[in-house]
């Protein structure tokens, strides 16, 4: 949970000023072509074969313009009490494996062990997918981790997809 009460005025805007950066210089890493296409039509600068997207800095100023025109003051400058952590939706993509001491890649293996871990720690939170599992291809991989989370988890919570019509069949 962002906690807006730890930022003043004068430091948002070098932070905004470093997004804007990274946002254009670097881009993000997109594996959907439906959205990289519409990325492009859009005016972002995309890469088709490496799927990165970055996005020109008028592009973003006006994005978060017209979300400050929708967006409701939530309390400015207060303290809002986060939630206590748990294995839910982080997605990361390496595992480290401390019996081994070696950082690796997400796989199968290491996400059912995550699954149960997480299961133990926090079962009334559930778990969601909190590992990327490198042998799936996108497309492929959400269908994968929800069913590792029916069987595995006592409450299976959300998986990530890239494409948005993979949600209704996943929410079976």
């Amino acid at each position: 949970m962002f906690q807006r009460y730890l930022l003043e005025d004068g430091q948002v805007e070098p932070l905004a000023e470093g997004v804007l950066a990274v946002l254009e210089k670097v881009g993000i890493l997109c594996q959907n072509d439906e959205m990289l296409r519409a990325l492009d039509r859009a005016g972002a600068k995309v890469d088709f074969v490496s799927q990165r997207v970055k996005f020109p800095k008028e592009m973003v100023e006006e994005f978060v313009e017209e979300v400050r025109k929708e967006a409701e003051d939530e309390g400015w400058g207060k303290f809002a009490e986060p939630p206590l952590p748990h294995l839910g939706l982080q997605v990361a993509q390496f595992f480290y494996d401390c019996g081994r001491g070696e950082r690796r890649r997400g796989n199968r293996d290491d996400f059912v062990t995550l699954i149960k871990l997480g299961d133990v720690l926090h079962p009334e939170d559930g778990v969601g997918q909190c590992l990327l599992m490198s042998e799936f291809p996108p497309q492929i991989e959400p269908l994968e981790a929800a069913m590792l989370l029916a069987e595995y988890a006592h409450k299976p919570a959300s998986v990530y997809y890239t494409d948005v019509r993979q949600k209704d069949y996943l929410m079976e």
